[in-house]
């Protein structure tokens, strides 16, 4: 609220606020340890522009992309991904934050881990759509083809045929895009 500038330092004070601030509610809620476990193990993956800066900040599993080039968070040894709320036990929860100049032409992608099974060039190249951020629907339409299982008759074989959706899990992504002679814009779904 106060404007701060990107930095590291502000999204490690973002995130020791969060944990506090869940970390009561928790309590709030029955025995914190189980309610963490079975309510708040959860990804935050998050991105900026502002001021001429750009920056992601990610803690958990999915994945992040700067200009088309993506990087994945995970595979973690036995699919325990640093969740923020593990700090509430003391334990270290490694966060990735990337703050940078941004040039006059960008894009940011976040998304979480139900992104993984999609080539990396596929989930970057989502940023490049420029239809994906100008429509206010489009992301989510889009994200709902690849989730969304179908079948398909074959009359003459007798024989339906199944068709797997490409994402088998919950997905979220955002997308910034910028271009300082033309606006910034952005979508999320």
């Amino acid at each position: 609220a106060a404007g701060a500038p990107l930095s590291r330092a502000l999204w490690d004070q973002v995130s020791i606020d969060v944990v506090r601030t869940l970390g009561v509610l928790a309590a709030q809620l029955g025995p914190r340890d189980q309610v963490v476990r079975d309510s708040l193990l959860f990804t935050v993956v998050a991105a900026v522009y502002a001021r001429g800066q750009r920056a992601v900040f990610a803690i958990g599993d999915g994945a992040f992309a700067i200009d088309g080039v993506v990087t994945p968070l995970g595979p973690f040894p036995d699919n325990t991904p640093p969740y923020p709320m593990y700090g509430l036990t003391g334990a270290p929860v490694p966060s990735r934050v990337i703050v940078e100049p941004a040039p006059a032409r960008g894009s940011l992608l976040v998304a979480t881990d139900g992104v993984d099974p999609l080539p990396a060039g596929e989930l970057g190249a989502l940023a490049d759509d420029a239809r994906l951020v100008t429509h206010p629907d489009a992301l989510r339409r889009h994200l709902h083809g690849w989730t969304a299982a179908g079948e398909q008759v074959d009359w003459r074989a007798g024989r339906v045929m199944r068709r797997a959706a490409r994402l088998r899990d919950d997905v979220a992504v955002g997308i910034i895009r910028w271009d300082r002679g033309a606006g910034a814009g952005g979508a999320a779904s």
